[in-house]
């Protein structure tokens, strides 16, 4: 069984080290984030732009630790390579309230495929039977943080705050169609955007399932 099925068949509990926390939340400079800006969005640009628009925010990056990656179920689409990892996540614990899990989508663009088994690549189990491969295994080369990417989460911080703005990258980072305007119901006591900067960026629970996957050995954050 490859460690990328064993993650999908049991719980996974993310724990995560001090270097690794410092090593995914140190801000880009100003220059790469004009460079990543000129391509394709990435795990790590979400991240970095997450942080950027929230700097003083005690929670989302700070409290990874606090959500399970519970399954992840892989699509490959080797014609298009295109790989989806949809997972669902148990969120935080929190007093006098019952415990809710979400749904994360990463789809990972430009994936390298083979038919064929070679050093270094990751075996996963094909849609259909290919022509070669009766029994429709396929191998892909390891994912990256720093891969093309577009990202989705249910959960209210990603709906709030990023839905938009991750759909307003170019070319867009979101997966899925984009959520219904905010309309407030009460337009006098509106506040203004929950995402003033108008960046986009990821939630906890997709920064979780980024590293449960990097655990598991089919990501590199390097």
């Amino acid at each position: 069984m490859t460690l990328i099925e064993s993650l999908a068949e049991s719980p996974t509990t993310l724990r995560l080290t001090i270097a690794e926390l410092l090593a995914l939340s140190l801000p880009y400079s100003e220059q790469k984030l004009v460079e990543s800006a000129l391509m394709e969005a990435s795990i790590r640009q979400l991240w970095a732009k997450a942080i950027r628009a929230f700097p003083k925010t005690k929670r989302r990056q700070h409290v990874i630790d606090r959500v399970r990656t519970e399954t992840v179920k892989w699509q490959p689409f080797p014609k298009l390579r295109i790989i989806l990892a949809s997972s669902k996540v148990l969120g935080e614990k929190h007093p006098n309230l019952r415990q809710k899990r979400y749904r994360t989508n990463l789809m990972f663009r430009n994936v390298v495929f083979s038919e064929t088994a070679k050093r270094g690549l990751l075996k996963i189990k094909s849609r259909g039977k290919t022509p070669s491969r009766p029994g429709g295994n396929l191998f892909f080369e390891k994912l990256s943080f720093n891969d093309s990417v577009r990202v989705r989460c249910n959960c209210p911080d990603f709906r709030w705050r990023f839905n938009w703005e991750c759909e307003s990258e170019s070319p867009s980072a979101l997966f899925g169609p984009k959520a219904p305007p905010y309309t407030p119901p009460h337009p006098e006591r509106y506040r203004g955007p929950a995402n003033p900067s108008g960046l986009a960026g990821i939630c906890k629970h997709v920064m979780a399932t980024g590293l449960a996957l990097h655990k598991a050995g089919a990501i590199k954050i390097r």
